[in-house]
């Protein structure tokens, strides 16, 4: 992981920031379950993509969404990379066809099985999600879900159209899975750190987004329901997402101004904007 992210980091034209790759929420979630490996296949999709090696991004991107779906949203992200046609098809039905290859037999030799954990991932309940302070009675809680997939499609659309670097477009589709999924339990801000390291934010909301997430850990335990609204872990939820909304738009913002400042030949290169994209010596 840290290996693709100064890879990443040297193609991108970025400055690896090592220090933020050990903060306190990859020191307290790294154990937790599978993150470490979806992040590793989603650098190396990233990493393949940046290399045009897209037969190998396209596994990596296969092998990520088979680890954890959430991969899912970075397909766009690729598929908009590839200017041509017929590579972007090869690269969908790559990556169609890898996480077929493993899904199908599956499916094939228990169908109910397989189907079941589809099903107990949609009946489940808000978890870290903010909106639970807006949806609070359980009884309304496929309303906070559809309110969640509206809003997240909404961001999802707005950031594959932004004109920003593809690791930015990267961080950004991860970051609106975040602020409207219905399950944002704490483990999953592992898989945008090794992105805030190669974009270098050094930034305020960047620290205050990993305290108020691994406070929620430290709190869960002291209170008898911490996931309903009002609980001290369901409060730290809240300001993690409001750090994370600033963070966005942070790098939104820098990344904007950046080309209203910089001629349009070397808006792409090293950029050096509130911490952003620090130069290379």
């Amino acid at each position: 992981m840290g290996w693709s992210c100064w890879r990443i980091a040297k193609l991108s034209g970025n400055r690896l920031n090592p220090a933020l790759l050990i903060m306190p929420g990859i020191i307290f979630y790294g154990i937790y379950n599978f993150d470490f490996f979806q992040v590793a296949f989603i650098l190396l999709s990233l990493q393949f993509s940046l290399q045009k090696r897209e037969t190998l991004s396209a596994v990596a991107t296969a092998l990520g969404v088979l680890t954890k779906v959430v991969n899912v949203v970075l397909l766009p992200v690729f598929l908009l990379e590839i200017k041509d046609n017929r590579r972007r098809i090869r690269y969908l039905a790559v990556t169609v066809a890898v996480i077929a290859a493993v899904h199908l037999p599956l499916a094939f030799l228990n169908y109910n099985n397989w189907f079941s954990v589809f099903i107990s991932e949609r009946n489940g309940g808000l978890e870290d999600a903010w909106y639970v302070w807006i949806f609070q009675n359980p009884a309304t809680w496929d309303y906070a879900k559809l309110f969640g997939a509206s809003l997240g499609g909404l961001l999802l659309l707005r950031f594959y159209t932004l004109k920003v670097s593809v690791v930015q477009k990267c961080f950004l589709a991860l970051a609106a899975y975040m602020l409207s999924t219905f399950v944002y339990t704490p483990q999953v801000n592992v898989i945008l750190i090794p992105f805030v390291a190669i974009l270098a934010i050094d930034h305020p909301s960047y620290y205050l987004w990993d305290v108020f997430n691994v406070a929620i850990i430290l709190t869960w335990f002291t209170w008898p329901y911490p996931t309903a609204a009002g609980s001290v872990p369901q409060f730290f939820a809240l300001l993690r997402a409001i750090a994370l909304v600033w963070m966005v738009a942070m790098v939104i913002r820098s990344e904007m101004r950046l080309r209203d400042l910089l001629p349009k030949e070397i808006s792409s290169g090293p950029r050096r904007l509130l911490g952003l994209n620090r130069p290379r010596s």
